[in-house]
């Protein structure tokens, strides 16, 4: 191009500096000359130029074509490949959701179970205290019978504790009996003295229903304390009765008014003025 240039201003420079007709035509004949050489040259380099077109777009297909089989393969392969990943996802999403349904299956299995222990742990719990309470009940009036079914029994030869106090002086008074003076029922069981003992000293880990159980038991033994300490002194009363009665015979036998007469006139001293006491056991001793 920059040849053609340069040649073509030589020719317009060439043309003002014409001056004559065979100049102009010598001129136009190497114009001529060199404008077919020009062409000649244009048209090799087009038909090069459309030879090089014609390997390029045969080419350019050629790429193109392997290009679309290479991207149509690449595709095919990605889609399997987003199939395959999208099975193995929804398994993976099936065995999350079957292995948390397993899970809380589990969970709730194992609180059901555990729920059901602590109902009968409860269930245990709440018979053992009533069986530690029976038993404590039990050991207690077993205690307190045995305590109070404990009496002073008279040895041989008589218990000096049980005789009466006889005032020589004036028979005819009561008889004033020796009591002999009862432990406490703590010292009584455990042989030591317990003030105030109750059964919550044992610390027995109760409810409200068995502290309430208890305040009743409570209640009840109070009530068969004091029913076995009226029944004591009733007993006791009956005893010194019989005993004062025993003792406490009439000094006189039942003499008739004949013996009577008969002794107020021949021993008026001793039986009628100043009578005699008889220290026999038996009293059957006539005066």
């Amino acid at each position: 191009m920059k040849q053609f240039r340069s040649w073509l201003k030589n020719m317009i420079i060439s043309f003002h500096n014409i001056r004559s007709l065979d100049d102009s035509t010598k001129l136009i004949n190497e114009a001529h000359s060199q404008v077919s050489t020009i062409l000649t040259k244009v048209k090799s380099i087009t038909s090069k130029q459309e030879i090089c077109m014609t390997s390029f777009q045969t080419s350019l297909e050629i790429n193109v074509a392997k290009m679309n089989k290479l991207i149509l393969s690449f595709h095919t392969s990605l889609q399997n490949e987003n199939e395959t990943l999208s099975k193995n996802l929804f398994g993976l999403q099936k065995d999350n959701v079957h292995h948390h349904t397993s899970i809380a299956n589990s969970i709730l299995t194992l609180q059901i179970s555990k729920a059901h222990e602590n109902k009968i742990m409860d269930v245990l719990a709440e018979a053992t205290r009533k069986i530690q309470f029976l038993k404590m009940i039990h050991m207690l009036t077993t205690k307190l019978n045995d305590a109070t079914s404990k009496k002073a029994t008279s040895k041989q030869g008589g218990n000096e504790t049980l005789f009466p106090e006889v005032n020589i002086k004036n028979p005819y008074k009561q008889v004033q009996w020796k009591r002999t003076v009862r432990k406490p029922f703590g010292e009584a069981i455990y042989g030591r003295k317990i003030e105030n003992f109750e059964l919550d000293d044992l610390d027995l880990p109760l409810t409200k229903e068995q502290q309430e159980n208890q305040t009743k038991c409570d209640a009840f033994l109070d009530e068969l304390n004091a029913l076995n300490v009226k029944l004591n002194a009733k007993e006791a009363k009956k005893k010194n009765a019989k005993e004062i009665l025993a003792n406490k015979k009439a000094l006189f036998p039942p003499w008739s008014i004949e013996r009577i007469e008969e002794e107020a006139l021949n021993n008026p001293k001793l039986y009628y003025l100043e009578p005699r006491t008889s220290f026999s056991v038996d009293n059957d001793v006539d005066c």
